[in-house]
């Protein structure tokens, strides 16, 4: 825990919610990070591109995003993050899940013995 700036009986005499919100919230930094890194190197890479290009062939940094070099983070859905919806789930959904992949699990097995 001395990673996060915790000392021993801070993480002892904290609750699993605070611990759930801690790893959220590093998971979530590190994420960033993360993105922080290959943006950067995707913009360098356009500039290196850029200066060889002849004026009349250039392209913009948008459409070099869009078409050449685009990431998942570029695409933005709209839609909650797996976590939420994860945490949204009632009992019912779960249950749901779990007889899905079964039917799942039967079908392949029942595929793989034929």
């Amino acid at each position: 825990m001395a990673a996060f700036g915790w000392a021993s009986p801070q993480f002892w005499h904290s609750t699993p919610i605070e611990i759930y919100h801690l790893f959220k919230a590093w998971g979530e930094f590190e994420r960033d990070r993360s993105i922080e890194r290959w943006e950067i190197m995707r913009l360098q890479t356009y500039y290196l591109i850029d200066i060889q290009l002849q004026k009349k062939s250039k392209v913009t940094y948008q459409r070099f995003k869009n078409q050449y070099m685009g990431f998942a983070w570029d695409k933005n859905t709209g839609d909650p993050d797996d976590t939420e919806k994860l945490l949204a789930m009632t009992p019912e959904d779960w249950a749901e899940k779990d007889r899905i992949a079964e039917e799942r699990r039967k079908n392949y097995t029942n595929k793989k013995a034929t």
